[in-house]
């Protein structure tokens, strides 16, 4: 009988999450002028990095493009600074990996996320860490395509150990 609820839940859930992802519409025609401007968008920032980093990086892959399109205008233009960590970022800009520009898009979108979230806390160690947890969310949809990344099962290793957070606070030393 568990084992008959945990498919049933599992299933459930894939279900939701594939519903989740097909709805998903990256903005047409956004302005973004003036700060007033990308404040009106933040919510949207929100749901087009949740989309990112919870759908698979095989799918829907024109509307992928057209929310990192997005996602990056608004980033340039943005009156809030999101800081790139020389150690940390370029882990994920691996240029031999096809899924490179998606695993970096998944960092600076979670880090653009939580500091839209968290306007006061300008810790580098948290925001950077909520970099990383994206890209950790991001591969944990995407496990079949992303296995062989040895530097994000590090990522996995460190937070199952409780020491991601140091090892970032070590890197930004």
């Amino acid at each position: 009988m568990r084992y008959s609820y945990f498919l049933f839940t599992l299933f459930a859930l894939s279900w939701s999450a594939e519903v989740h992802a097909q709805q998903y519409q990256p903005p047409v025609n956004d302005v973004l002028a003036k700060a007033m401007d990308y404040r009106i968008y933040q919510d949207t920032v929100i749901t087009t990095v949740n989309w990112l980093l919870h759908s698979s990086l095989d799918r829907d892959i024109q509307t992928r493009r057209e929310a990192e399109k997005f996602l990056v205008g608004w980033l340039n233009g943005c009156p809030q600074t999101i800081n790139l960590n020389g150690t940390i970022a370029p882990i994920m800009n691996k240029k031999n990996s096809p899924y490179h520009i998606d695993l970096l898009t998944a960092y600076v979108g979670a880090m653009a996320v939580f500091e839209i979230q968290h306007p006061n806390n300008k810790s580098q160690d948290t925001i950077q860490l909520a970099g990383v947890d994206g890209v950790l969310t991001l591969y944990q949809y995407n496990i079949p395509l992303l296995y062989k990344d040895k530097s994000i099962r590090n990522y996995i290793r460190l937070k199952k150990n409780g020491q991601l957070s140091q090892w970032i606070h070590d890197q930004l030393k």
